[in-house]
């Protein structure tokens, strides 16, 4: 394991070629593989539930996670993390389900919750010019790259605090 994280399947070359508004983070970290991969796809009008700030447009709500860490000035060691481990920090994550979202945000430790800062959990519909995603796992996560055309801030509405 690398930088507490399981390894994910190798990359395949990426087939879609969406402009994606981060894609100069991906550039930066020098990613030798796809990325995102082939098995991230166009959304397909897809309910989402994310960790947010209010308001919604709040400047944080919203980023990738090499992006949020940076602006909150929270470190984290990309020079040893595996280019599958990069590229998954380079999409921003949400949740298919309302439950799953909460649960994942219960089941995080009193002071992760502290550091992220979220307060509310926002919810609304990804479409297919919006981005690609990562198929959700088990536990309703999944990773979204965002479309240089996309205005989520737009879609999306809180729903709940935290």
């Amino acid at each position: 394991m690398l930088c507490g994280e399981a390894p994910l399947k190798p990359n395949l070359p990426t087939l879609n070629s969406m402009t994606l508004k981060y894609q100069s983070e991906i550039d930066q970290l020098a990613i030798k593989t796809a990325c995102p991969d082939s098995a991230t796809q166009p959304v397909a009008d897809f309910e989402a539930f994310r960790f947010s700030f209010e308001p919604i447009t709040h400047q944080h709500n919203f980023l990738p996670n090499v992006v949020y860490d940076r602006l909150t000035g929270q470190p984290f060691n990309y020079e040893n993390c595996a280019d599958e481990i990069k590229c998954k920090r380079c999409g921003a994550s949400y949740y298919n389900n309302l439950d799953k979202a909460q649960k994942a945000w219960n089941g995080l430790a009193e002071q992760v919750r502290k550091k992220l800062g979220y307060t509310h959990l926002a919810h609304g519909q990804l479409k297919q010019a919006d981005g690609l995603m990562r198929q959700p796992d088990k536990y309703g996560h999944f990773g979204f790259y965002e479309s240089s055309t996309a205005q989520l801030n737009l879609q999306f509405q809180l729903l709940t605090t935290l």
